[in-house]
């Protein structure tokens, strides 16, 4: 019961970030510039996240590490985009780009630790890492700016690695 509630948890978050991203263009817009109307449903998203992700991380991690991981998506999530308000709105970019980064090292420090657990299973989540990365990185390169399908391609990334993870747990 316990495996179909958490595989239930990872449906719903990539269902209610693409929910929230179709409400806007996936090549313009991104979740920030849409929280501005529907910023309590970030939040939520935010919450689901800690969650769902954090029973792998606190399994397989350190406490400190788990609490990196808090600390990264209360830096993406948490502080809103504010188009008014210049200092807030460079606030929320590099505490966005830093809650990226951390979040990045989380997920990177779990494939890695993971290798003990199956060596076959590591390089499958390293290749869907760097394929995934590499995506993302081509079309931030094209648009030149964060937007929703990069965000999509990232949340999805982590729930299929986690996912991957969590089944072996």
């Amino acid at each position: 019961m316990k495996r179909k509630f958490k595989f239930l948890l990872y449906l719903l978050l990539n269902v209610y970030t693409i929910g929230l991203i179709s409400r806007a263009d996936l090549f313009l817009s991104n979740l920030s510039g849409i929280s501005r109307q529907y910023y309590i449903f970030e939040l939520i998203m935010g919450l689901i996240m800690i969650v769902t992700y954090g029973h792998v991380i606190k399994t397989i991690l350190t406490n400190k590490d788990f609490y990196l991981f808090i600390l990264s998506i209360i830096l993406a999530v948490y502080l809103p985009y504010i188009e008014d308000n210049s200092i807030l709105m460079n606030l929320h970019i590099i505490s966005c780009y830093l809650g990226f980064g951390l979040l990045n090292y989380c997920l990177l420090k779990t494939v890695y630790s993971y290798r003990i657990y199956s060596l076959k299973k590591f390089r499958l989540l390293m290749l869907i890492y760097v394929l995934s990365m590499t995506g993302i990185f081509g079309i931030y390169t094209y648009s030149l700016c964060v937007n929703g399908l990069m965000e999509i391609i990232f949340l999805m990334m982590i729930s299929l690695i986690f996912g991957i993870i969590e089944y072996d747990l």
